[in-house]
């Protein structure tokens, strides 16, 4: 006889049989698992339920193995074991991406803002010494 197909009654069940097996954490995220946020989670290839996960895990692990089908790996597990290797390098001896915002970028913006609402002269000389400020620590 081949796997037995869950019935979608006995879903609470196993999911509290799960959750408990698990000692009330959800393996993704490390986090506490309660039944009202739990979902079981099942691999779409052979459909055998794996775990009790949150709901937002289960989503985020989901679209995770579904972005991994855009690369030109053919296998998406190889593919997310690559990203999870790459995200735990440094790469601070590289330049910064032209696109990216330094909390000083970020700062300059809000100030250049300010400035342009702004009327009263004590408080443009204010804003405008940190603008300067930044800009020649940027230097």
């Amino acid at each position: 006889m081949g796997t037995q197909k869950l019935k979608q009654k006995d879903i609470p069940k196993l999911r509290e049989k799960l959750i408990a097996a698990q000692k009330n954490i959800c393996p993704l995220c490390k986090t506490e698992l309660l039944k009202a946020d739990a979902v079981l989670d099942h691999d779409h290839t052979t459909g055998h339920i794996r775990f009790a996960l949150h709901r937002s895990c289960n989503r985020a692990e989901g679209l995770i193995k579904r972005a991994a089908r855009f690369s030109r790996s053919k296998d998406a597990q190889f593919f997310v074991k690559q990203v999870a290797h790459l995200w735990d390098e440094s790469f601070t001896h590289n330049p910064l991406h032209p696109s990216f915002k330094t909390n000083d970028d970020k700062r300059l913006k809000l100030l250049k803002k300010r400035l342009k609402e702004v009327t009263q002269a004590h408080s443009r000389k204010k804003i405008e010494q940190e603008i300067l400020h930044i800009k020649q620590r940027q230097l």
